[in-house]
């Protein structure tokens, strides 16, 4: 029997295995770490725009909150980087305008809710493909 170049026969080897989700898998001290990063980079974004508010004069209200949520979706996962952008959201809402806001702002923060979330699932997609190549690693050895 010929096979098609660039197909394998099977080799009888099963498949590594998949670890299961963090929060399923680690102690709670782990999974309050990540939430407590997630917070750290926030606030620690609210000082640096606290800093710079006078140089940048509302130009880009969600500017060093982006960076915030991406690092927090990419260390801690979906959830952490859920949290950090909802805590950064309210964090602009609250010294933007006053009792109202306008439709700039509302698209604004439409916009950032969407990206946030997009940045907090694309982190939990890395953590999960880096968990299944180290088990693929260690499957290997």
């Amino acid at each position: 029997m010929t096979t098609m170049p660039g197909v394998q026969r099977p080799t009888g080897r099963k498949p590594p295995p998949v670890t299961p989700l963090p929060a399923a898998s680690q102690p709670w001290m782990d999974v309050a770490k990540r939430y407590v990063l997630a917070l750290g980079l926030v606030a620690f974004a609210l000082v640096l725009k606290l800093l710079l508010g006078p140089v940048l004069v509302e130009q880009a209200p969600y500017l060093f909150y982006v960076a915030a949520v991406l690092v927090s979706g990419v260390l801690g996962g979906f959830c952490p980087g859920l949290a950090a952008t909802a805590v950064s959201l309210v964090l602009v809402l609250i010294e933007g305008s006053g009792d109202t806001l306008s439709q700039p702002e509302i698209v604004g923060a439409a916009v950032f809710a969407t990206l946030g979330t997009a940045m907090a699932w694309f982190g939990e997609r890395l953590q999960r493909e880096r968990r299944r190549a180290a088990a693929s690693a260690r499957h290997l050895q």
